[in-house]
């Protein structure tokens, strides 16, 4: 005999209790959308990964155990302003590449701060909002 408890919070578990006491924990099926520092780019500091025309390249990871339908993220240039972007469906553990986005010349002061914020139309419902939010900079 199994008694469930559903536990909701920042790690999304089932938890099993067995009558015999045992704990058996599975993973709630859902996205989870963060941004990543693309690793073929060993020249980028925080999530400045810039195209050979200078523009800024964003991907965006499904750590979750479901798939994420489209959402919108946005990259808040400081300054400069928002700027949202169209996040195409992303497979459990799958990572997409947004399009290139120009950095406003405005933004570099000399350098250039940023903000990209996954999901931010809160368009999912996701165990971890926290790391949606990541925070670069770009040298002039």
């Amino acid at each position: 005999m199994y008694r469930r408890l559903l536990v909701l919070g920042m790690f999304g578990l089932l938890i099993t209790v067995a009558s015999s006491g045992c704990l058996q924990t599975r993973s709630i099926v859902g996205p989870d959308l963060m941004p990543i520092k693309r690793l073929n780019n060993p020249d980028q500091q925080g999530f400045c990964d810039r195209d050979k025309q200078g523009r800024l390249v964003i991907s965006i990871k499904n750590q979750g155990s479901g798939k994420a339908p489209a959402t919108t993220s946005t990259i808040e240039f400081f300054p400069g302003g928002l700027f949202p972007l169209s996040t195409p469906p992303v497979a459990a553990g799958g990572t997409v590449t947004l399009p290139p986005l120009k950095i406003p010349t405005t933004c570099f002061d000399p350098d250039c701060g940023f903000r990209i914020i996954a999901d931010s139309g809160d368009q999912l419902y996701e165990f971890n909002e926290i790391n949606n939010i990541a925070d670069g900079n770009c040298a002039r």
